[in-house]
């Protein structure tokens, strides 16, 4: 980069004649800070960001969902709401079909909302609908509903035959 930048700066010399060289230089000068300027903010941003990312992984929850006979790894998020649900477990539910891509079940107390539209469900992604309903997806979709996220399983290979049709037992302990 350096080098394309002296054989441009030189051309430009050659056209523009020595009365501008004084100019050119200054230009030079201030492309160069812009340049480094630039250089070093987004090596801060990208610290800053690996730096939150480790901090968030750090406190995210393990969890293990269970259905049937299969266990998945979860994790559930860094958010006041997951934190409740964490409190709450082990929990035993038994969950309800609903459109083929979904699994719900209403708890009998109120957690905090932070809902949000997240377009596009996951399969494995854990929510909760309102204040009281724990709803694990097995199929992506799109969506215009809000949800509060909790949490995702971290590999949702084996989920949507697992869950199979109609009600479904599902245990979320910690670890």
């Amino acid at each position: 980069m350096r080098r394309l930048f002296t054989i441009l700066l030189a051309s430009s010399l050659m056209q523009a004649g020595t009365g501008c060289s004084g100019a050119v230089q200054n230009s030079r000068d201030n492309q160069t800070n812009e340049t480094t300027q630039s250089v070093t903010y987004e090596a801060d941003e990208t610290e800053t960001t690996s730096s939150e990312e480790q901090k968030e992984s750090e406190n995210m929850k393990n969890i293990t969902v269970t259905v049937g006979d299969q266990s998945f790894s979860a994790v559930l998020y860094d958010n006041e709401t997951a934190d409740k649900f964490y409190d709450m477990l082990p929990l035993d539910l038994e969950m309800n079909e609903l459109n083929g891509n979904e699994k719900y079940c209403y708890l009998d107390e109120s957690l905090p909302q932070d809902t949000f539209k997240p377009n596009t469900i996951n399969s494995g992604d854990i929510m909760l609908f309102e204040s009281d309903c724990i709803v694990l997806f097995y199929d992506t979709f799109s969506t215009g509903y809000s949800y509060t996220s909790l949490g995702k399983i971290e590999n949702p290979d084996g989920l949507y035959e697992a869950v199979g049709n109609g009600s479904v037992s599902v245990t979320f302990t910690k670890g």
